[in-house]
């Protein structure tokens, strides 16, 4: 008997684990279609979970870049106003 994947159900679980967790099961998943247990469901399930780890990392990416650009629109607007970026016991003033 051939097993039906939940699409769905998967998918809600896959929301619900950390990236630790997904890596885990997308590696499980590849090692059982590499062993010949899959029958189209673990590859089915492997793609699930790939792809909610690539929506995590690409709105972690996306969260990152508009930290970078923010970051460097206040550098730009303090440099306009003439202060200089100054390191104090590892942490940045502006003066």
């Amino acid at each position: 008997m051939e097993k039906k994947i939940d699409w769905n159900g998967k998918a809600e679980k896959a929301r619900g684990m950390t990236d630790a967790e997904l890596r885990y099961a997308i590696d499980d998943c590849a090692e059982c279609v590499r062993c010949g247990v899959d029958g189209g469901y673990y590859s089915d399930e492997g793609s699930i979970y790939r792809a909610e780890y690539k929506k995590r990392n690409d709105a972690r990416e996306a969260r990152n870049r508009r930290a970078r650009e923010n970051r460097r629109n206040r550098d730009e607007a303090m440099r306009s106003m003439g202060m200089t970026k100054v390191r104090v016991n590892g942490k940045i003033y502006w003066e």
